[in-house]
């Protein structure tokens, strides 16, 4: 996994919230989110689904689950499910971005 592309579904302005951690605002601080938590894990075969979308005008919402394995280092492999709700946002330039995320990890 590459933490920059993963980085580009972004909106520059992006906002990630996941209960217990702390919230997360603007590219730069995902781009070290992701860069740390795949440097202290190796993802297996994890895969994204969109459980529901919406797209209005130039806005979407999105319903999905991000799950599968993962070994953190010098660990046992595990299942991680983690389901989120997205807010897209079309830019200027035409690409779609996440401008809000917000997740839960399943315990």
């Amino acid at each position: 996994e590459d933490p920059t592309a993963v980085g580009r579904l972004y909106a520059d302005d992006i906002v990630y919230m996941v209960p217990g951690q702390g919230e997360v605002r603007g590219r730069q601080a995902i781009d070290e989110m992701e860069a740390q938590g795949l440097s202290a894990a190796d993802i297996l075969d994890v895969e994204h689904a969109t459980d529901a979308l919406r797209v209005y005008g130039d806005l979407a919402y999105e319903l999905g689950t991000v799950a599968g394995g993962v070994r953190p280092k010098g660990q046992p492999v595990k299942t991680v499910v983690f389901r989120y709700m997205a807010r897209w946002k079309r830019q200027p330039d035409g690409r779609w971005r996440i401008e809000y995320i917000v997740g839960e990890p399943e315990r």
